[in-house]
């Protein structure tokens, strides 16, 4: 166990180290390079493709370092990384070192997922009879859940396989996630409980490091808002992930 921690450090280090001569090579040959945070799901993808148009327009190329959702905060409030690819609002109020760009970039739906198509969800206070799973860094399924009766795993993959094993009777992801989920495993009898608890904005955030780029990309955003091309891209990803996921229906 200790080993496997030891390994996992020693992992996120190197790749780390990488990144930083990324970006250094980059600033050698003129271009700016930043690196941001994310997690491995679907919605941050969406929102990565539109912050790759975005700071294309203002002459910056942008890459990210995948990591776990809670480490990912860490890192980027610690200034390891230039930011947050995005997250909820508010966020910024326990990871003060974080800057919002005040224009959502996406959008996050919270759905419950199950293979009981008995059980009835109607808000949040209707998960307190069930054992649900949720991943370990998502905050807004931290906030809904809270003292509740909740296993707290690193992964959606974990999450959905326990669930497919019967270990939990509900799911708390984003249908997105989900469908990327069920998709990949080929679960079968695994379902949405629609509506979805509840539907947010997410945003870019910026290291303070990194606040003379703020009004920069914020008003390209405003611009590509105006234009419609967050919607675009946004749909095109979900239209392609939901053509999987039929598959498995």
């Amino acid at each position: 166990m200790l080993i496997s921690i030891f390994m996992r450090k020693f992992i996120v280090k190197i790749t780390i180290s990488l990144f930083s001569l990324f970006v250094y090579t980059s600033s050698i040959y003129g271009k700016e390079t930043l690196v941001f945070s994310k997690s491995n799901d679907p919605v941050a993808n969406i929102s990565e493709e539109v912050l790759k148009e975005a700071y294309e327009r203002i002459g910056i190329t942008i890459t990210t370092l995948v990591l776990p959702a809670e480490r990912s905060l860490r890192m980027s409030n610690f200034g390891t990384t230039d930011g947050e690819i995005n997250r909820i609002d508010g966020i910024e109020n326990t990871y003060s070192n974080l800057k919002k760009v005040a224009v959502s970039v996406n959008i996050l739906e919270g759905i419950v997922f199950t293979k009981d198509l008995k059980i009835k969800i109607t808000d949040w206070n209707s998960l307190k009879p069930y054992k649900i799973g949720i991943r370990r860094g998502s905050k807004f399924a931290e906030r809904g859940t809270k003292g509740m009766r909740v296993e707290t795993v690193t992964s959606n993959e974990q999450l959905f396989r326990m669930l497919n094993n019967g270990r939990n009777d509900i799911v708390v992801t984003t249908r997105l996630e989900g469908l990327n989920q069920i998709n990949r495993l080929q679960l079968k009898e695994v379902f949405i409980i629609e509506p979805p608890l509840v539907t947010l904005n997410l945003y870019h955030y910026l290291h303070k490091k990194n606040l003379h780029l703020l009004p920069k990309i914020e008003s390209v955003l405003h611009k590509m808002e105006s234009e419609g091309r967050i919607k675009i891209i946004r749909q095109k990803i979900i239209d392609n992930l939901i053509k999987k996921s039929e598959k498995y229906e």
